[in-house]
């Protein structure tokens, strides 16, 4: 099969780096050029006139040597195989039909087009450093395997039309992919010093095997319909920010990617774009049970919608999983529909703008708990406090005397507040849905 084989890996986290000084070296080295192509007498890479000094040799590159090609000048590659253990820098266009085998380094500026194959092995780089560039494995025939590092920095760019497989890929650019990507036994980092994060558009199904997004980074899949193409047979290690989004044109099942976000649109009303953040950590403003390690901030462009949100969980049993969302200070809505073993779903939502998470049980009153189309006594309040907590409660008059009304009947609120008072939580409200 043909392909573009890259054969280094990064063991961990902390290589990351060594790879940014690796690269910042590159960057100066590739300036100390030895040989320089431009279209002298064609377009042919292994044509020597094309090459200024004169002795090169471009189909079997040395260690330390560095063949450029200039600024506006296309070199294509037809048949040979060219080894390079050197530095490429592809300054201008470079179209490969044939064969690369990269033990160096090959570092694009402008474009690389692969219709064959390339292959970077162990302890070579790949890549588009600061400034752009763009990486294109160009449809069907083409195959880029990647076993070594593979990067995309600030605004690089790499397309896959054809087969990509690889292990680490380092991006700080864009990721699109069209055709075969399969992530083997690597890590898909997203680390890049130089940018915000990852901008990732998958039209096809394509598959991760670890994914880590480094502090204050962005995973970002765009939106591609109303499935994500993004799945993930590893670990996800989250410590930016982990986004999806999606137009909603429609009734039916809206899957959001990485995030482990689900809708279900009853109503699409005039609802456009969703956008859905995974931040793998606690809510700043959670208290316990919120502090499930994990909250979601949903940001719907639209009104008149009615949906039912979905999130993951791994709370045992599933039936203490609730869903929670961030009224405003320490305030929260908690409540539930259904529930899988690790999945939590609450259904009939008509505002789902804010930030969410899953609570392990439900510590808060409901007014449903009780009928409250009136007022009620202080005794019904009090009785319904005993019913819902099976605990000796404080007497009334103890709590109420500093947070009700001074008579003898209590409002909706006043009940929450003698609730929050009783077992010192922060607070809640009542206005979701169930």
């Amino acid at each position: 099969m043909n392909s573009i084989r890259t054969y280094c890996s990064i063991k961990n986290v902390l290589m990351i780096g060594v790879l940014i000084s690796a690269l910042a070296a590159i960057q100066r080295d590739i300036y100390a050029v030895d040989y320089e192509f431009s279209e002298t007498v064609n377009s042919s890479w292994t044509e020597p006139l094309n090459w200024s000094p004169t002795g090169a040799t471009p189909a079997d590159i040395a260690s330390g040597d560095t063949y450029r090609i200039t600024w506006g000048s296309t070199a294509v590659l037809v048949t040979e195989t060219v080894v390079n253990h050197g530095y490429i820098s592809v300054g201008g266009n470079f179209e490969n039909y044939a064969t690369i085998e990269n033990y160096g380094y090959t570092v694009v500026f402008a474009t690389l087009n692969n219709y064959h194959d390339f292959i970077n092995y162990s302890g070579a780089q790949l890549g588009c450093l600061m400034g752009g560039g763009t990486i294109h494995n160009s449809g069907s025939g083409s195959s880029l395997e990647n076993y070594g590092t593979f990067f995309m920095e600030d605004s690089g760019v790499f397309i896959n039309d054809g087969d990509f497989t690889g292990s680490n890929f380092s991006n700080g650019g864009e990721f699109i992919n069209n055709g075969n990507f399969i992530h083997n036994n690597g890590t898909f980092y997203v680390t890049d010093p130089s940018s915000n994060g990852a901008i990732v558009r998958l039209n096809v199904p394509s598959i991760f095997n670890n994914v880590y997004v480094g502090s204050g980074k962005i995973f970002w899949e765009q939106d591609t319909g109303s499935t994500s193409n993004a799945s993930l047979e590893g670990t996800l290690t989250n410590l930016g920010t982990v986004r999806k989004e999606i137009t909603i044109d429609g009734p039916g099942d809206y899957i959001f990617g990485l995030t482990g976000a689900k809708l279900h649109v009853t109503e699409p009303g005039s609802s456009l774009l969703f956008t859905i953040d995974r931040i793998d950590s606690d809510h700043p403003q959670a208290w316990e049970p919120l502090l499930t390690g994990i909250y979601w901030h949903i940001s719907p462009d639209g009104s008149d919608y009615l949906i039912d949100l979905t999130l993951p969980h791994d709370i045992t049993p599933d039936t203490n999983a609730y869903l929670a969302r961030h009224e405003s200070g320490e305030t929260w809505s908690i409540n539930r529909s259904a529930s899988t073993v690790d999945t939590v779903t609450l259904n009939d939502i008509s505002e789902l703008a804010g930030d969410w998470t899953v609570s392990d049980g439900d510590p808060c009153f409901h007014h449903g708990d009780v009928d409250f189309s009136g007022s009620i006594t202080a005794g019904d309040a009090q009785l319904a406090f005993n019913i819902a907590v099976g605990l000796i409660m404080p007497t009334y008059d103890e709590q109420c005397a500093a947070d009700c009304n001074g008579d003898d009947s209590v409002t909706a609120g006043d009940a929450q507040q003698i609730f929050n008072a009783v077992f010192g939580l922060e607070s809640c409200v009542d206005s979701l849905p169930g």
